[in-house]
C-alpha cells in the first residue's frame, strides 16, 4: 500500500462534461434531488449533500464526449500539506531546477489567433504591463494589511530572482518540458511533444 502524508476531509466538487447542461441539470435536480448553488448558461454547480457539489460544464457544439472525457477534474477538501516545511521544499525545487512550477496558462481560440495574428503579442504585452504595475505595489507598505509584506516580497525576489512566474514560451521552456515529461511518464500522451507543438506559431517568439 502506498504511504502518503496527505489527509483529506472529503470531496469539494467534481466537474463533469455534458452536451446539454439544461437537460443534465434536470436529471440531477428532479431524479437525484440536488439543489442549485449557482449557474450560468453553460455550467451549473449543484449541491448533493454534505457540502459537496457536482459541477456540470457544457462542451462546445459538435464536441464528441468519449469515454474518459466526461470527467474534467475533482477538487478535494482541506488537503493537508505534503511537507511539514513546504517553503523550504519549494525553495529547494527552484534552486535545483531554476524555475518555479507554472501557475496558469492563457488560451486564445485557434480561429482568433489565425484571423488576428496581432492579438497574441498584444495580450502578452498587456500581461507584462500588468505585472510591472503589480510589482510596484510592493514598494508601498500601504498596499496590504500585512505588516511585513514588503520585506517578504523583497526576500522572495532575492531567492527567486525577481520574477517567479515569467511570461512567454522561451522563459518557460524548461518548465514546459518538465510537464511534457510528466505526461509521458504517467501515460497521458502517446509520444514526445516539442514545446512549440503546444502553442500557436504566433506565440513562439514571445
Amino acid at each position: 500500500m502506498l504511504e502518503t502524508k496527505l489527509r483529506t476531509k472529503g470531496i469539494d466538487h467534481t466537474v463533469l462534461h455534458v452536451k446539454d447542461v439544461a437537460k443534465s441539470r434536470q436529471f440531477y435536480l428532479d431524479v437525484l434531488g440536488m439543489t442549485v448553488n449557482h449557474e450560468e448558461a453553460t455550467h451549473a454547480f449543484l449541491w448533493c449533500g454534505g457540502g459537496q457539489m457536482v459541477t456540470l460544464f457544457q462542451v462546445g457544439e459538435g464536441t464528441n464526449i468519449k469515454p474518459g472525457d466526461d470527467m474534467n477534474h475533482m477538487v478535494l477538501r482541506e488537503v493537508g500539506r505534503l511537507f511539514q516545511d513546504s517553503r523550504s521544499e519549494e525553495i529547494s525545487y527552484f534552486q535545483r531546477n531554476g524555475f518555479y512550477p507554472i501557475m496558469h496558462l492563457v488560451a486564445i481560440k485557434q480561429e482568433v489567433a489565425n484571423q488576428h495574428p496581432e492579438v497574441t503579442a498584444a495580450l502578452f504585452t498587456a500581461f507584462e504591463q500588468a505585472k510591472e504595475t503589480a510589482f510596484r505595489f510592493y514598494d508601498d507598505p500601504n498596499w496590504s494589511s500585512m505588516a511585513w509584506a514588503p520585506q517578504l516580497a523583497q526576500k522572495e525576489q532575492l531567492i527567486m530572482g525577481g520574477d517567479t512566474w515569467p511570461n512567454g514560451l522561451e522563459k518557460n521552456r524548461s518548465n514546459l518540458e518538465r510537464f511534457i515529461q510528466y505526461e509521458l511518464d504517467q501515460g497521458l500522451i502517446d509520444g514526445h511533444l516539442e514545446v512549440e507543438d503546444l502553442f500557436h506559431a504566433n506565440s513562439h517568439h514571445l
